[in-house]
């Protein structure tokens, strides 16, 4: 029984549409959410509780995603957990409208902030603190991911219908990460992201610029120099540090030396099928009551 579930929900999650049973992916799957679990364990000091608890929100909003490729259609390769990072979910479905890109980065949020009203309905039948912490703990994670910033999925639901608005994020970002989480850090590696991979919705690659490579730089050196001064946080910096170097290097890579790759992906850049205006005002009006909701649960939870 056991073995036929696990087989059912592989080939469900992980080889749609593919043919063939993908139990290797799902395997790999399945050990990135354990070595996420055991990072938050072991090495953030959080109480098992609250690690598993936070990794399963974590997983419902990924499946969300899952859901939005199910239903159109996609190949899923699998659901990748990264520590102390968050989640990704590989496929090889080729989108073609910005309809269907907000879709699909919308229902992540979407089911986030379904299961943290469902931890908020147990916390009020078992009037158990830990699920509110966790509601909080949830609530904050959907909501930081409606931000309309590069990589993050309010970028993709509003990049359709609002021109620049990774600049808004861009605000947002500094707002929150410095004047209220005072997380200099994460903020710095957000900067970084910004800087160096913010394109339009029909770009991939904008090529090499030098004031973007500047830039990245100061802020590379100042997140080395907080994480040498703020010794008690190592164990949070430095995996930030570490991953805005190899993102650093990838940058300079695939837009100074790797010409060929760089010609190949402009060519091969579809531009998405624009939305229409009914469109543009429908999923703004999404983003906004979603994220509406989250802000209540996130002061609810936290009084």
């Amino acid at each position: 029984m056991i073995k036929m579930f696990v087989r059912v929900a592989s080939d469900r999650f992980f080889a749609i549409n593919s043919g063939k049973y993908n139990f290797m992916k799902f395997l790999i799957s399945i050990a990135s959410f354990a070595i996420f679990i055991f990072g938050l364990y072991f090495l953030a000091n959080f109480e098992l509780f609250y690690a598993i608890g936070f990794g399963i929100l974590l997983l419902v909003h990924e499946f969300g995603h899952v859901f939005a490729l199910n239903k159109m259609e996609g190949t899923i390769k699998g659901v990748y957990f990264f520590p102390f990072v968050g989640a990704i979910v590989a496929s090889d479905k080729k989108l073609k409208t910005e309809n269907e890109y907000a879709y699909f980065k919308y229902l992540g949020p979407l089911a986030g902030t379904l299961g943290v009203l469902v931890t908020l309905l147990i916390f009020f039948l078992l009037k158990d603190p830990r699920f509110l912490n966790l509601v909080f703990a949830g609530a904050i994670l959907n909501l930081i991911n409606m931000i309309p910033l590069t990589l993050l999925d309010g970028y993709g639901i509003l990049r359709g219908s609002i021109k620049y608005v990774e600049w808004i994020g861009f605000l947002v970002l500094i707002i929150v990460g410095v004047f209220i989480f005072h997380e200099y850090i994460l903020t710095l590696f957000f900067l970084i992201i910004f800087t160096l991979f913010t394109d339009s919705p029909t770009e991939k690659a904008t090529g090499f610029k030098l004031h973007e490579v500047i830039l990245a730089s100061v802020f590379l050196l100042t997140m080395v120099i907080l994480t040498i001064i703020d010794r008690e946080s190592l164990v949070w910096n430095i995996p930030l540090v570490i991953l805005s170097i190899y993102m650093f290097g990838a940058y300079i890579k695939s837009t100074r030396f790797d010409n060929n790759k760089k010609q190949n992906d402009q060519q091969n850049t579809l531009q998405l099928l624009p939305l229409t205006k009914k469109e543009k005002m429908l999923w703004v009006t999404k983003w906004s009551l979603l994220t509406l909701v989250l802000f209540v649960v996130v002061f609810y939870s936290k009084g």
